[in-house]
């Protein structure tokens, strides 16, 4: 009897040295893997919304297809949502849109850059609520991604990366509050 609870043992052990190192976290079980190769593919897509504290102008990029990108700024309704319909506020005209193409190749390098960043993990709720906020939909590989950033060195990711497309925008000025 005592030699059956052994092989039982040593077989479960055995079971275990075998499954745990190809053992994923939850977060990958429930919805793949949070660390892929983008692919070159048309249907890879990407879109941010970034404001970056209340009051300041909101920034949308959009990245699709094969390296188009467009920059959207202002404080209309009209850069949060194409579907906006409030045309009787005052700020309805404050939006600058510019629509450029980047090679192919760059938009993949900046879809991996942000996978490598952590742009497909399940974020976890700060303890303060950030300054700025980030909103990032789309689909890489199949995978949706629609989440709010929270992570220090994502932000800083998409912060670079909101300054290097608005600078095809012209400048905003603040307005001075009275």
């Amino acid at each position: 009897m005592i030699k059956f609870y052994g092989l039982i043992v040593v077989f479960c052990l055995a079971a275990a040295g075998v499954l745990l190192p190809g053992c994923q976290s939850w977060d990958e079980i429930t919805n793949g893997p949070v660390h892929i190769a983008v692919n070159d593919s048309p249907l890879n897509w990407m879109e941010i919304l970034y404001l970056p504290k209340p009051g300041a102008p909101t920034t949308r990029i959009t990245m699709r297809d094969k390296g188009e990108v467009r920059v959207e700024r202002g404080r209309s309704k009209l850069v949060n949502t194409s579907f906006a319909y409030e045309y009787e506020e005052d700020s309805w005209g404050e939006r600058e849109v510019v629509s450029f193409w980047v090679p192919h190749k760059r938009q993949i390098e900046v879809y991996q850059t942000l996978v490598n960043y952590g742009i497909l993990k399940v974020p976890k709720e700060p303890d303060e609520p950030p300054v700025e906020t980030i909103l990032v939909k789309g689909n890489l590989n199949g995978r949706k991604i629609d989440r709010y950033v929270f992570d220090d060195a994502l932000i800083f990711e998409i912060e670079k990366l909101v300054r290097l497309y608005s600078r095809t925008l012209t400048p905003i000025k603040e307005t001075q509050e009275p």
